[in-house]
């Protein structure tokens, strides 16, 4: 039997490169841990102290020989304690097995390339009944068809996933109500319903992970932190080839930040009153449809984001009170900013240019607040004005667009002031032309807002 020497010296130097492995992999929760502290105040904040983390642990393998070896994953975690290790090796892989976790345990694959459990396309692979469970190393795959079935399906708190991939599921995460919880590094891919389902969960991050084609969703959140006021974070992450995303549903006080979100329909989509949550320093690009569509959500933050090649840039829609900051909307998408029935939108120091058709397009919004931004070289018009958005500020805006600046049909009330016009002559103020319809459209005027003291210089 080939295991037999790798059982008898599972010891101290295997139990060194285990620590090396936690210590790298940026963990924040550990279910292997004791903690003295019951409550965790914040899951990307926290940090769990891995100094003691094998001390006093029994340690059981799968697929090895000699003692503690079980033929079965289900068979040792039967046989566990609390704060066990179980160990699989790679050898005895492909595991075909539905693994009820009801234990405190961490459950380490050899290897997550070739350390594969297969759920015989029937239920879950994983289901965690129990707070406090470590899964790393691992293929989960093959996953049931019903409505819920999962690569992982977690139905407690305080775990966390790290390391393993996770494909040809129904699901590959899902859990209803999760809280506290760590979803880090995993390839997550080839689902198909959504990569990472989480309704109703508070406190979860979902970090350095890989989420690629599913067939839905990379990652959706529904009712999730609506009464909880520690944040989400979703960040790090590569979210490619979904249909949507990331697709939140009446989900509150989410960061999502620093991750690469290309080649989706929707890049990053909230709906129905998604709310408090903060977009930065993403690249969001190549989307099919929208960069960023915000529908019925509002007090939300667009901040330093980098996005290019989408249909629309970011697509605002009956939300208002957005904050829109410092982003670069630029190479190719149709429209850069579209706010449609949108209002209290505060958009400023972002950056327009080289969009397709508009810069920007504004249609039944009123009452927005444009500063400081740069509108260059978009191919039909800068900013386009449509059907009663009115009572908008725009001010010390640089509009350098060569043929078209801005113009607009059907507003009123817009307050033009101190903007930097690249085809003005430096004299007097500044024409901005439009059209008002009458009659049903059957009377057509030519009409004029004015720029009174238009900037000389560029504005900085």
């Amino acid at each position: 039997m080939k295991k037999g020497k790798k059982n008898k010296k599972f010891n101290f130097f295997f139990l060194i490169m285990i620590l090396i492995s936690l210590f790298t992999s940026n963990i924040c929760i550990g279910s292997i841990i004791k903690s003295s502290d019951s409550h965790i105040s914040n899951s990307h904040n926290y940090r769990y102290n891995y100094n003691d983390v094998f001390l006093n642990n029994n340690i059981l393998n799968v697929g090895g020989t000699g003692y503690n070896n079980y033929t079965t994953i289900q068979l040792a975690i039967n046989n566990s304690e609390d704060g066990d290790i179980i160990f699989v090796w790679e050898d005895s892989s492909p595991y075909y097995e539905n693994v009820l976790i009801n234990k405190k345990i961490s459950l380490i694959g050899e290897n997550k390339f070739t350390t594969i459990i297969d759920g015989k396309g029937i239920n879950d692979v994983i289901s965690v009944d129990v707070d406090d469970v470590y899964i790393s190393g691992f293929s989960i795959i093959n996953s049931g068809t019903d409505w819920i079935d999962s690569g992982i399906k977690l139905n407690s708190d305080n775990n966390l996933i790290n390391g393993n991939i996770i494909y040809d599921n129904n699901f590959g995460i899902y859990s209803y109500d999760l809280k506290n919880s760590c979803i880090l590094n995993n390839i997550i891919r080839d689902n198909y319903d959504s990569g990472i389902h989480l309704p109703f969960s508070n406190n979860i991050t979902i970090s350095n992970n890989t989420i690629t084609n599913n067939l839905k969703k990379g990652i959706f959140l529904y009712d999730s932190n609506v009464h909880c006021n520690i944040r989400n974070s979703i960040t790090d992450n590569i979210i490619k080839f979904n249909k949507y995303g990331i697709y939140f549903w009446f989900s509150y006080r989410t960061d999502i930040s620093s991750n690469n979100i290309s080649n989706n329909e929707n890049g990053i989509s909230f709906n129905h009153n998604s709310e408090y949550n903060s977009i930065n320093n993403n690249t969001i690009t190549q989307n099919k449809w929208e960069g960023i569509f915000l529908n019925s959500s509002s007090y939300n933050q667009i901040i330093n984001n980098e996005i290019t090649y989408n249909k629309n840039g970011i697509n605002l829609k009956y939300s208002s009170d957005c904050y829109i900051l410092k982003n670069r909307i630029v190479g190719y998408n149709d429209i850069g900013l579209y706010l449609n029935y949108s209002s209290h939108a505060y958009i400023n120091n972002n950056y327009f240019s080289s969009n397709n058709i508009y810069g920007l397009i504004l249609n039944h919004s009123t009452k927005n607040y444009f500063e400081n931004n740069y509108i260059i070289h978009n191919k039909k018009i800068g900013l386009y004005l449509i059907n009663n958005s009115n009572d908008n500020t725009i001010q010390s805006n640089n509009f350098i667009n060569k043929l078209t600046n801005s113009f607009f049909e059907n507003t009123f009330r817009n307050k033009w002031s101190n903007n930097f016009w690249d085809n003005w002559n430096k004299q007097g103020f500044y024409i901005i032309h439009g059209k008002i319809y009458l009659l049903n459209d059957f009377i057509t005027l030519n009409w004029i807002n004015f720029d009174l003291k238009p900037s000389k210089y560029e504005n900085k």
